[in-house]
């Protein structure tokens, strides 16, 4: 990477980072203030977050809601995130307005005001996200192994503070915490995208030049940690199944023992294929999920290896996940894990490569966490040449029971456990004699990704051998391809009793085919860097799969078995049907689902759109076999399968594998009928009462425009107008009023209904005004139309995200996989923005009379009890 960017200084101490990227029509912008929450002294804990929400909130030149809404009338996004080492903020927008964002970000570095009044309200905002984080098990559970992990150090404290310290800030204390490192020597600005290098170059000395700069007072935190013994930690909450993680203290970014931990995730939790997901979950049934992965920062890191599972088989789980690191530290493993793990790290920068903001925020984080993008090189040849030998040391150094912290989420009303007696458990499984059989490591061989030449550049219609049709669209972006097969299925054909069905065989697709079995799909789509997984939703199912075109001849026959040779296996029906139980069974406790789900149940009636397409414990239950087999013939024929490649590849390669892989012999079968929808003639609105959450959770919506109206474009401006930063909901609901941390709106045309709503989670008793706060946005919609001000701004917003979108093989892949399913236009992804700049005011107001103006709303709201 590092020899195609350019790195100098200004002036002033700050760091400038330019990469080109010749193929983005959108250039991604970070300013990188290198101080997070661990440069917090004891009164601080928190500040570093409330700056990032405090610094687009005006300037001498910029008032309230401007910088967002500037961003976004120029067609970008923008955001911000707050880390244990850095505070960050970031756009990504056409180009073309490089100098807008520019401008905007340098005057917020050195010109921030911090208004009392919008302080005020922005603390509050804050505390609805402590809130948010309470009600979110993950969250919870991630705090818990941080605090267990780096006890005696600034990373063992939450990021966002505490309601306490959050309520006791003051203007003068951001002030103070601005002067001091809000400063040019401790600011980095990345630049990656594909705008002029001199006219940037000029463009930001004007603008970061001219920050003046004082000198900083470094602060040394502790990089050296000693194993502190083992530790059990154990919390009661609102939850339906035990949430587990056990940490391990592990090293800084820098180290060059992180790559190995790296390696050593990816070969434990990371993948179908990995160790503790075949053995724990697939074999044992012992886990509902399981992970690992390695976390590492400028100052220290944490091995974690996580999951869920069913609370009477957690002393089984741990002494089977300590067996197997154990059989890692021994080299009792498989050749191909070894060989999977590096091809999955030394992959990345191919996925890293497809758009600007990740490019620029890997050159962020090598700069902050590890001291210099020059890292990378050290990172890579260090997988490269990562041997059985060196993982062995560096498992037995870091994985080990005196340097283990156990964290345990349990259901509330389970019975309370005495956290000292899981540490015999742990001990006896980290001591007790086992027979091992080190295995022979074959040596790993280095695969070149070259880039093909493009032979159809606009999306284009082939047929296969067999019969059916083949969209191609090439690029000469990075070597890797977008494969897709999209079907007319999903929920939309299913009934309550069979809801589910299409969620199940998509599951099963890639669980056993003619030619392959589970652990086959998995190892070998994943040792070349690949992912083939089935997917449902409303409307369609199918396959996709994404992954180096170099492979295609290995991974095209995987890809055409799993899509056309499904076998359906009982044991493996079993499985899934235990994994989407358990998901159900889990999403009782996300309100936000749970509303989610019923807005659509109380808006659809009889239709199938009022079904969760994952179906209920009931439906899933009573699934049989012979109901996925029956589907898959159904809905699996030359008269209801498209395939569609994007990226960078060889045609006559990917048909001449296709058309060897690929036939059907099923005949030609007619989709049967949906259920009409009896649709809402009256306002209604529903309250349900659950457990003991911290927040309200609240959806307003009504019908909108399917997708053979021309009206769709009209609402998805219509939406632009409420969303963003930028948009009314947030400056009016977040900004002005303090009622949520999260207030959206959703718009999605359908096949046969469209539907459209509010979305908000805040505070109990701030639920009446919420909902009051929206209906109120909505009668001014009615009454007044939008600005033309506002019209320019959505639509501006919404070609910037379209063009965003278009950076990855697989956003452009889904789109033209869809249109070319639905009727549509093959052009869809890139005719967006003209339709949107066609959108008049007129068209505006006929959208709002037509689909809000008298008409019937569902408010449905999900409360703590």
């Amino acid at each position: 990477m590092a020899e195609k960017i350019n790195q100098y200084y200004l002036d002033n101490g700050l760091k400038v980072i330019l990469k080109k990227d010749e193929f983005s029509p959108v250039t991604s912008l970070f300013v990188w203030v290198n101080t997070g929450s661990a440069y917090e002294n004891d009164t601080e804990k928190g500040l570093a977050h409330v700056h990032e929400h405090m610094i687009f909130k005006g300037t001498s030149q910029l008032q309230v809601g401007e910088v967002s809404r500037q961003i976004e009338a120029h067609g970008g996004e923008v955001n911000a995130f707050t880390s244990y080492d850095e505070t960050v903020y970031y756009t990504t927008l056409s180009n073309d307005f490089v100098h807008i964002a520019l401008s905007i970000f340098s005057e917020c570095m050195h010109d921030a005001l911090f208004d009392e009044e919008e302080l005020k309200k922005e603390l509050e905002v804050i505390l609805e996200e402590i809130k948010m984080g309470e009600d979110s098990p993950n969250r919870v559970l991630w705090n818990m192994i941080c605090a267990n992990a780096f006890r005696n150090h600034p990373y063992g404290l939450p990021i966002i503070g505490t309601p306490k310290s959050v309520k006791s800030f003051q203007r003068k204390d951001l002030q103070s915490f601005y002067n001091k490192w809000y400063q040019p020597k401790n600011i980095k600005l990345i630049v990656v995208g594909g705008g002029e290098t001199d006219e940037l170059k000029n463009k930001i000395n004007q603008t970061f030049g001219s920050l003046r700069a004082k000198n900083i007072n470094a602060v040394k935190l502790n990089d050296n940690f000693n194993y502190s013994g083992l530790q059990v930690h154990i919390d009661y909450r609102e939850v339906n199944e035990c949430y587990f993680a056990l940490s391990f203290r592990a090293e800084k970014t820098s180290d060059l023992k992180s790559p190995i931990l790296d390696v050593l995730g990816v070969i434990l939790g990371v993948g179908t294929s990995s160790v503790l997901n075949k053995r724990l979950k697939e074999e044992l049934a012992l886990v509902t999920s399981i992970y690992s992965y390695n976390f590492s920062a400028r100052h220290g890191g944490a091995f974690v290896i996580g999951g869920t599972l069913l609370e009477n088989n957690i002393e089984d789980a741990l002494k089977l996940i300590v067996q197997e690191i154990r059989k890692i530290i021994n080299l009792d493993f498989d050749s191909d894990q070894l060989k999977r793990a590096k091809t999955e790290l030394l992959t990345q920068n191919l996925y890293e490569n497809e758009t600007v903001q990740r490019q620029a925020q890997k050159i962020g984080s090598l700069e902050s966490e590890a001291g210099s993008i020059k890292f990378e090189e050290d990172y890579l040849e260090c997988i490269k040449h990562a041997t059985p030998d060196v993982i062995q040391n560096v498992a037995k150094e870091f994985l080990h029971v005196d340097n283990l912290a156990l964290n345990l989420i349990f259901p509330r009303n389970s019975k309370k456990r005495d956290a000292n007696s899981f540490k015999p458990i742990l001990n006896k499984a980290f001591d007790e004699t086992l027979q091992f059989s080190k295995n022979n490591f074959e040596t790993f061989s280095i695969k070149d990704y070259p880039i093909e030449d493009v032979q159809y550049s606009e999306p284009t219609l082939l047929q296969l051998d067999c019969g059916i049709g083949l969209v191609v669209l090439q690029n000469s972006k990075t070597p890797l391809i977008s494969l897709r097969s999209i079907s007319f299925g999903g929920s939309r054909y299913e009934t309550i009793l069979s809801n589910g069905k299409f969620n199940m065989v998509s599951e099963l697709l890639t669980r056993g085919s003619s030619n392959y079995t589970k652990n086959e799909i998995a190892m070998n789509t994943e040792i070349l860097a690949a992912d083939i997984e089935g997917f449902s939703g409303k409307n369609s199912f199918g396959v996709r799969m994404v992954g180096p075109s170099a492979n295609l001849k290995e991974v095209v026959p995987i890809f055409s078995d799993v899509v056309v040779n499904p076998i359906f296996k009982e044991s493996e029906i079993e499985i899934v049907r235990k994994d989407v139980l358990s998901y159900l069974n889990r999403k009782k406790q996300s309100y936000e689902s749970i509303v989610a789900e019923k807005f659509f149940e109380l808006l659809f009636n009889e239709h199938p759109y009022s079904l969760n397409q994952f179906g209920t414990e009931e439906s899933v239950s009573n699934i049989k076999r012979n109901d996925m087999v029956e589907t898959h013939k159904d809905f699996i024929s030359k008269n209801n399968i498209l395939l569609c490649a994007v990226g960078n590849f060889k045609v006559n390669r990917l048909l001449e594998e296709l058309n060897k892989n690929i036939s059907f012999e099923n005949e030609e079968k007619e989709l049967p009928n949906v259920a009409s929808c009896n649709l809402i003639d009256k306002d209604v609105v529903e309250s349900i009462k659950l457990g003991d959450k911290q927040q309200s959770h609240t959806i307003v919506g009504a019908y909108a425009p399917s997708l053979d109206s021309e009206d769709r474009f009209s609402f998805n401006v219509l939406d632009a107008v409420l969303s963003g930063m930028g948009g009314r909901l947030f400056m009016e609901l977040r900004e002005k009023k303090s009622l949520a941390y999260s207030v959206y709106s959703f718009f999605k045309a359908n096949l046969d209904y469209g539907y459209f709503g509010i979305y908000i989670g805040c505070s109990p008793e701030k639920k009446i005004q919420s909902i009051d706060a929206i209906n109120n946005e909505l009668e001014k919609l009615i009454e007044k139309g939008v600005t033309n001000e506002e019209l320019e701004r959505a639509k501006n917003y919404l070609i910037g995200r379209n063009d965003i979108s278009l950076q990855r093989n697989a956003s452009i892949n889904a789109r033209i996989a869809y249109a070319g399913l639905y009727g549509l236009s093959l052009n869809e992804p890139f005719d967006f923005s003209s339709k949107i700049k066609s959108v008049s005011q007129d068209s505006i107001n006929s959208v709002i009379e037509k689909y809000l103006k008298g008409k019937s709303k569902v408010t449905v709201s999900v409360d703590p009890s």
